[in-house]
């Protein structure tokens, strides 16, 4: 009958064991995930850099449109003169901001198409922000 029994090693024994002996992660892994904290970071950082920068001119890009789309609003409803202006800047709080008008004839006697462009002045290699149509005038330019 004690054949069939198995003897049981004592604890020492199972300690000995690799997988028993690990508890916790080595110097060597914390070294590696450091290493890898230490590499991603920066990468990151110059990702939300760039991110943030492309944001900015986004909005900005949007507040030249609103403008553009209000100066056309102002001119098709007869509340600006048609008459062709070259960097004009815009009043407080968008006086960075310059807008220009450019007509040119059109084949029937009573429009011009009419261009209005507006750049953001602190932004020298942004291309300006285009809207053009058939404007109604007394005459053509």
């Amino acid at each position: 009958m004690n054949r069939h029994i198995q003897r049981i090693p004592p604890l020492a024994d199972l300690r000995c064991r690799p997988c028993a002996r690990r508890r916790g992660t080595t110097f060597v892994e914390l070294l590696v995930a450091l290493a890898m904290l230490a590499v991603l970071v920066p990468a990151l950082s110059g990702a939300f850099q760039v991110a943030r920068r492309l944001e900015g001119g986004a909005a900005r890009d949007a507040e030249a449109i609103a403008l553009a789309e209000n100066q056309w609003a102002q001119l098709r409803g007869g509340l600006l003169v048609a008459k062709a202006v070259e960097d004009e800047p815009f009043p407080d709080p968008w006086s960075d901001y310059r807008w220009s008008l450019r007509l040119e004839a059109w084949s029937e006697s009573d429009a011009c198409l009419a261009t209005v462009l507006v750049r953001d002045a602190r932004r020298r290699d942004s291309p300006a922000v285009a809207l053009s149509g058939l404007l109604p005038v007394e005459g053509s330019p």
